[in-house]
């Protein structure tokens, strides 16, 4: 005896889902161009750009802190007091 296929009966109305299912997910995972990628290429984008911003602030903060070096010797004795922990000691550090 055969089985008989007891699912539902193939029409034209499942093959235009299917087909139109499978359009809408070519058109959202197509390699390079799909809006999946294009999402994830968006979201690389914004954090280049955020990076971007970090390193700009970061360039202002050294610019800053050379101009502080080039200008206030004190600022050059503390750091050097920073550096090498004599903070609390009352050693005198030699100037150049």
């Amino acid at each position: 005896m055969k089985k008989k296929f007891k699912g539902k009966k193939i029409t034209w109305q499942n093959i235009a889902a299917v087909i139109i299912i499978g359009a809408f997910a070519l058109l959202i995972f197509q390699p390079r161009v799909g809006l999946f990628f294009l999402t994830l290429r968006i979201m690389q984008k914004n954090r280049i750009e955020r990076n971007i911003d970090e390193v700009k602030v970061k360039m202002v903060l050294q610019r800053r802190r050379i101009d502080l070096l080039k200008n206030n010797e004190n600022y050059i004795e503390k750091i050097i007091r920073e550096e090498t922990n004599m903070i609390n000691s009352n050693e005198k550090i030699l100037k150049r």
